[in-house]
């Protein structure tokens, strides 16, 4: 089984944090968490087949606590042979540009690792606001293979493309679920794409969140988020890890 890097500096969102890492815990996977400053060290170059992964927080902290240096460490490590997964910041961090709450008080825009050669486009809940889940959502997307579920989204993407090479693994399927959602359905939420011998895995959602993860005490998550989670019968979170071996 891989090892998974979690990186924990600046950037990352406590609660997702402990959400993703409860994730591998749930299972089984091996894991460990990773500084900026060990990123900058070369630390990956002593784990090359492991899984960096990036969660939910804010890309600019990625950017200003890794600098130039750390984020060269981190594509080299992925064109040699390494794998990245990104959920939520960590995706808009691996695209070629991103744009987030553009025209907003928000906005963020620019050009980021490029492993997804195409852009992020965000936040597709409209009303969205940092370290709240007044306005999150349960968002309906489609598998490949035909089947609906509902994964968390909160700030997260959709990924239009440059190029197509690339595999869309679910897509949004449109459902605004009593929420203000930007309109993105057919829009892919989950991708795998390549990156020199690398491989990546972006999510525009989280699925590492499950029902125990979300703020309880909260009107709009127990109106509107927990009965759609409470539905599924298909796991993103395998899906994904089982594209990683």
């Amino acid at each position: 089984m891989k090892k998974f890097l979690v990186y924990c500096d600046y950037g990352t969102s406590e609660h997702c944090l402990k959400e993703l890492v409860r994730f591998l815990d749930r299972k089984q996977c091996i894991y460990e968490l990773i500084t900026a400053e060990e990123i900058r060290s070369n630390y990956l170059d002593k784990n090359p087949s492991a899984v960096l992964c990036f969660g939910g927080g804010f890309d600019l902290g990625f950017l200003s606590c890794l600098g130039q240096e750390g984020c060269r460490s981190i594509k080299n490590f992925v064109y040699s042979g390494g794998a990245y997964l990104g959920i939520c910041a960590g995706a808009y961090f691996a695209c070629k540009n991103i744009e987030f709450d553009l025209n907003g008080p928000l906005e963020v825009k620019g050009e980021r690792l490029g492993f997804f050669n195409g852009m992020a486009k965000g936040p597709i809940n409209r009303n969205f606001a940092y370290n709240c889940e007044d306005f999150s959502a349960a968002a309906e997307l489609r598998a490949i293979s035909g089947q609906q579920v509902f994964a968390y989204l909160n700030g997260g993407c959709f990924f239009e493309p440059s190029d197509n090479h690339f595999s869309s693994l679910l897509v949004y399927s449109g459902a605004q679920n009593g929420h203000d959602l930007v309109e993105c359905n057919g829009k892919m939420a989950v991708l795998e794409t390549k990156f020199g011998l690398g491989k990546c895995v972006l999510s525009g959602v989280h699925f590492e969140m499950d029902v125990e993860g979300l703020d309880l005490g909260n009107e709009n998550v127990i109106k509107n988020v927990l009965p759609n989670l409470a539905q599924n019968n298909f796991d993103i979170g395998d899906l994904i890890l089982n594209l990683f071996g």
